[in-house]
Formats: C-alpha cells, sequence, structure tokens
C-alpha cells in the first residue's frame, strides 16, 4: 500500500511538473537551437534527414497537454496557439499547438519548398500534422507529437483540411 501511494503521489508531481515549465528558459533554447540548426542546413542542405531530425528535435522540446487540461490557459475549450503563445506556455500543448511550431520553424529556417498544416482525421479522432514538400515535389507527413500509437495511426489518417499561408487545399468532413 505504501508503494502504491508513493508511486500515484510521484506520477501526479511529475504531470504536475511538465506543465510549469520556465517561458522564458524554453525560448532561449530554442533560439539556440534555431543557430544550430541553420549551421547544420548549411552544411548539409535540406536532406530528408535532417528535415526528420529537426522535427523530431521539436517534438522532443514541446510537452504533449490536451488543451483543457493545462493549468491557468486563458483560452477556453480548444485553442490553436500561434508560436508566442505557445511559448508563453513553455511549449506545452497539444498537436495543433506543436504543427504551427513546426511550420513556423521551418518557415523561420528558410525551407525552399511548400510547407502545409494538415487536419486529418484518425481513429482516435482529429490530429494536425505538417506536410513538407520535397526537393523532388513529392511531400513527407511530419508527426507533431511523440506517441507510440502515431506510426500505426498515420496508417489511417484521412485528410480533412490543408492549408498553407495563400490557400486551403483540402475541405471535407
Amino acid at each position: 500500500m505504501k508503494t502504491l501511494l508513493i508511486l500515484i503521489l510521484s506520477c501526479l508531481i511529475f504531470t504536475s511538473c511538465t506543465t510549469m515549465r520556465d517561458p522564458k528558459a524554453v525560448r532561449d533554447s530554442y533560439e539556440n537551437q534555431i543557430k544550430d540548426w541553420q549551421e547544420r542546413v548549411k552544411k548539409e542542405g535540406w536532406t530528408n534527414r535532417v528535415i526528420k531530425s529537426i522535427n523530431m528535435e521539436l517534438m522532443e522540446m514541446s510537452v504533449y497537454v490536451f488543451d483543457k487540461e493545462i493549468p491557468g490557459q486563458k483560452w477556453p475549450g480548444d485553442h490553436w496557439d500561434t508560436p508566442n503563445e505557445f511559448f508563453e506556455k513553455g511549449l506545452v500543448g497539444d498537436c495543433e499547438d506543436m504543427a504551427v511550431l513546426a511550420w513556423s520553424t521551418f518557415k523561420r529556417l528558410n525551407y525552399p519548398y511548400q510547407i502545409r498544416i494538415q487536419a486529418v482525421t484518425m481513429l482516435t479522432g482529429d490530429h494536425a500534422i505538417v506536410s513538407i514538400e520535397l526537393a523532388d515535389g513529392s511531400w513527407m507527413m511530419l508527426e507533431s507529437v511523440l506517441a507510440n500509437y502515431a506510426s500505426i495511426e498515420s496508417l489511417f489518417y484521412r485528410s480533412f483540411a490543408e492549408w498553407d499561408v495563400n490557400n486551403i487545399y483540402t475541405i471535407g468532413k
């Protein structure tokens, strides 16, 4: 019983701590990472490996928490954060917040091809990802959250909206 209580308290403390991140420290870390990515792109170019690596590092910087679970959130319900709002929350948010961060990061890094945010339906609900055009004209879907189920779920993605700064490409649902 004592072990169970310690385990429950540890989980509560760990979960609460992940949503309390210093926004300034997170932004500073991101700004340093931008410089590293810029150098890497200069050296290696926009290879698939570089694109996937940047996206993975963005997912690792972020903490997934469903909007309604964020303590002190000033927006009711499901709100799509701007990058600045996401930084104000210490990069704590849900899939669309992370997708917007990835989209804006690739734009900031002057990615030379098209980048779109895509809203998809999956088995467990709706989800936001980033689609990125490659040099050969094909497209790569980039996951927005770290999740064990993401690779399996991606087999069932059905896009119902896709857009960039200029156009809306898919409307459905």
